[in-house]
């Protein structure tokens, strides 16, 4: 199977990350037939990624503003059999692609997702729960710690089958992250869509394939885990108008109902052994689960309106 990497970026104060992202690519123990640098929306950066990558694509986004029309391009620029996702603020480890793929000898397996792991700038906030570390963009407390079947990715590390990708019509871009906007859930909605179309279809976690993803100060502060929570209750209800509410919310229940009351619990027991930061992470927990309640009933609500 030919393999295809693709990296989208977007800003100009990025483009360490994106040099970094595409190094730890080109060292990877299974090397990728192409590397396709997207930019989206962005002239300067495109120019300047051009004259840095000559043996690389680097193409522009020829769709819609934001992560779902980049990635889109990236795959309609390839052609590989299996097209790999990168983020381009995430640093691969040397056998992150070799882990990635090696579940496609299954033919029911229609797309991968790998451990992300959080590379905090500012360090680690005392007050951050595990259990709300993809608000980050990262792996969190609750997944499977070994291979498994799960619903859907995390964009940050993930593979898909080019045919699951273009018979299920790609990424649907109006969701997901436009430039910094904490908006998400279009792995999400793929997932579905793709998994729907093939018999026995299945999406395959990966822990074994890793990469570390940078988390700015900013992302780090109490205000945008927040903001994140709030924007991807947005994004559930917008998945849910789309694939229906049993299949948007199928992990999700199992997550608010089994892992954050188990942490809740964890944590406040902790507290009380004299870890005092655990404390915050119990609150952090209540504050999250309410935010992305709030964003999903808002959204909810105006789309009622609307009708």
């Amino acid at each position: 199977m030919s393999i295809s990497v693709v990296i989208c970026s977007y800003s100009n104060e990025r483009l360490h990350m994106v040099e970094r992202a595409v190094k730890s690519v080109e060292m990877q123990t299974l090397q990728p037939q192409e590397i396709i640098v997207v930019v989206d929306h962005n002239e300067e950066l495109f120019k300047t990624l051009s004259n840095a990558y000559p043996d690389h694509q680097v193409i522009v986004n020829t769709g819609s503003r934001g992560l779902s029309g980049a990635r889109n391009s990236g795959v309609e620029a390839s052609y590989g059999d299996i097209i790999a996702f990168l983020d381009d603020d995430a640093s691969a480890f040397e056998t992150w692609l070799e882990h990635l793929v090696f579940p496609f000898e299954d033919p029911h397996v229609v797309a991968t997702g790998g451990l992300i792991r959080p590379d905090f700038e500012a360090g680690a906030p005392k007050w951050m729960p595990e259990e709300f570390l993809w608000t980050v963009g990262c792996s969190y407390k609750g997944l499977p710690e070994s291979e498994t079947a799960i619903r859907n990715p995390i964009g940050a590390s993930m593979a898909y089958r080019r045919d699951a990708l273009t018979k299920s019509g790609l990424f649907d871009e109006k969701i997901g992250r436009i430039g910094s906007s904490p908006l998400g859930c279009e792995e999400t909605e793929l997932a579905i869509r793709s998994t729907k179309l093939f018999s026995g279809a299945k999406i395959v976690y990966v822990p074994s394939s890793v990469v570390m993803h940078t988390v700015t100060s900013e992302r780090g502060q109490a205000g945008y885990f927040l903001k994140r929570c709030y924007m991807e209750g947005i994004s559930k209800a917008l998945v849910a108008s789309r694939v229906g509410k049993a299949k948007a919310l199928e992990s999700e229940r199992t997550y608010a109902t089994v892992t954050l009351p188990k942490g809740f619990y964890s944590y406040i027991v902790s507290g009380f052994k004299g870890n005092r930061f655990d404390f915050s992470k119990a609150a952090f927990i209540l504050g999250g689960l309410m935010a992305t309640a709030a964003g999903y009933l808002k959204e909810k609500l105006v789309k009622s309106v609307r009708i």
